[in-house]
């Protein structure tokens, strides 16, 4: 996930909050997942709706 060695982790005097920082990519890299399986939903969904509607016209 990141690339930041383990000994990093035990020093307190960390230039940045180490749990916020994973936190945060934790939760960017959710929402990115759950974006783009949402988009694949509605391109599925389109073409499920698209092979209908040309059912419905013939």
């Amino acid at each position: 996930m990141l690339d930041i060695p383990i000994s990093a982790l035990n020093f307190p005097h960390l230039p940045f909050p180490f749990e916020d920082v994973v936190k945060q990519t934790c939760l960017k890299n959710r929402f990115i997942e759950g974006m783009v399986s949402w988009g694949i939903e509605r391109v599925k969904a389109a073409k499920r709706n698209k092979k209908s509607e040309r059912r419905k016209y013939k």
